[in-house]
């Protein structure tokens, strides 16, 4: 009798300790802070998502027409001369200037080669990573692709010489993750879909 006077007060103890448990989780103020965390989390998710989508649009601005031959195919990607049937000559021999933002102009006789607009057909030597279909693309191959730089690259020459050229990639996606990592307010934990 005594054990299941303990046993039956034990159970009770129990029970108590659930419904003050209970109604703790359900009492009006843990619910308020409790939707006041997830609106807060909500905020910063939409918030985070229209920095990625600034960022995917200064990358789009940024847009270049790589139109040209691929000089040679190497694991870093495509070695291309874009824009050579386009260029005379002269303006060859003038010399490139690369601008902040990676557009590149070439002077002859004050003539701008490559413009700044979204677009722009992109001159000179470019490496191009990311080509949909670079695994059947052979040395000569001609294309035509938007593409979206992203940085430098640096090779050495047949001479020896370290030569650096512009960075392009064919895929929007991965342009703007790694803008968005060069740019850290942008970045979020969520991957940037491809």
């Amino acid at each position: 009798m005594k054990i299941a006077i303990i046993l039956l007060l034990t159970v009770l103890a129990c029970l108590a300790q659930t419904n003050s448990q209970v109604s703790a989780t359900n009492h009006p103020e843990a619910i308020k802070a409790r939707q006041r965390a997830a609106d807060a989390a909500e905020i910063a998710r939409l918030q985070a998502i229209a920095r990625v989508d600034a960022v995917r649009k200064s990358v789009e601005a940024n847009r270049r027409l790589v139109h040209g031959k691929v000089i040679q195919k190497i694991k870093e990607g495509l070695l291309i001369s874009s824009g050579a049937k386009e260029v005379s000559d002269a303006a060859n021999d003038s010399g490139y200037q690369v601008h902040k933002n990676g557009s590149v102009t070439s002077w002859s006789g004050g003539t701008l080669v490559e413009g700044d607009k979204p677009g722009a057909l992109a001159i000179g030597y470019i490496l191009l990573q990311d080509y949909p279909a670079q695994a059947s693309v052979v040395d000569d191959h001609e294309l035509t692709i938007n593409a979206y730089p992203v940085g430098q690259f640096v090779y050495d020459s047949v001479g020896g010489a370290k030569k650096t050229i512009r960075r392009f990639t064919a895929s929007l996606p991965i342009a703007t993750e790694l803008a968005c990592i060069k740019a850290p307010s942008a970045r979020t934990n969520s991957v940037v879909q491809k």
